[in-house]
């Protein structure tokens, strides 16, 4: 009997463990006060849609940071090259993209393995991070500053200096090379200044989207979008929405496929013209030190 009770309560733990390790957040990013107030100083000249689009013509590198873990198996770090390669196609659309800076570094102290952002981050930037680069890391685990298990979090331009982005190992693997590529797209969106498209920072948007132009995630061509992440919203098979919530007695009617949602990884393909434009005025303004 006892035996029995054993057995049941390691299936129980174990599937526990299982669960709980489900339980990442997508992203961690999120808009400070700061982040409203730089939102302030600019506007956006959308133009026509049928103009073509800024060519800034850019290799920007990203120095790659992998936390060893304290036992194998280890992360192998050679699928960064395939997500660095596959990631450029979503950029071409404004001649931008990206290279690994140098070889892949990779950090021998696991402590700092499991990345708490503004807690132990702070020391590991300090010892490790390249000047006037993106400084990606990728650790076993990243807390945000909500204490959330969190895919990636990244530093909006608001944060100057602070050219850092996180990545959770476990969103990397067991996945197709898409879904690993939309979570590095996704934090690159936030530190180019692209909020979520259910953002609700500057006031809920309306499904119709009338008032899109100062509220949600600023970009009138982006779909009004209730929270993507949670359970129900997204048929994983057909990537359509199925939710039916409703601001003012309005149907939300989302797209899944904008890489700035919350929507599943292999959902995601595109961003929108105004996204384009945001990040041109934020590599060129606010990150124009970038190398």
């Amino acid at each position: 009997m006892k035996k029995i009770f054993s057995i049941v309560i390691v299936i129980c733990f174990t599937i526990g463990l299982g669960f709980l390790k489900a339980q990442i957040n997508p992203c961690g990013s999120y808009v400070t006060l700061g982040q409203t107030h730089l939102e302030k100083t600019f506007t956006i000249k959308e133009g026509k849609p049928s103009n073509s689009l800024p060519q800034v013509n850019r290799v920007i590198s990203i120095a790659v940071f992998v936390i060893k873990e304290k036992e194998s198996p280890y992360f192998n770090a050679g699928i960064m090259n395939g997500i660095i390669t596959n990631l450029n196609q979503y950029f071409a659309s404004i001649a931008l993209s990206f290279k690994i800076c140098g070889a892949i570094t990779t950090i021998d102290n696991f402590q700092f393995d499991n990345l708490i952002v503004n807690g132990n981050t702070k020391d590991l930037t300090i010892q490790y991070s390249e000047p006037n680069t993106i400084n990606l890391y990728l650790a076993s685990s990243v807390t945000d500053t909500a204490g959330r298990n969190v895919c990636g979090f990244s530093y909006m331009p608001i944060d100057i200096g602070k050219n850092y982005i996180f990545i959770n190992k476990d969103c990397l693997l067991a996945k197709s090379l898409t879904e690993q590529t939309m979570t590095l797209a996704h934090q690159l969106g936030h530190f180019f200044n692209l909020y979520h498209t259910n953002e609700i920072a500057f006031g809920e948007e309306l499904p119709d989207g009338t008032n899109c132009t100062t509220t949600g995630d600023r970009c009138c061509d982006t779909d009004a979008s209730p929270d993507l992440s949670i359970t129900g919203m997204v048929n994983l098979t057909t990537c359509t929405y199925k939710g039916t919530v409703k601001r003012n007695t309005q149907l939300y009617s989302p797209s899944t496929k904008n890489i700035m949602a919350l929507s599943p990884e292999a959902c995601r393909c595109m961003f929108s013209r105004t996204q384009f434009l945001r990040m041109i005025y934020a590599l060129n303004n606010f990150r124009n030190y970038l190398r």
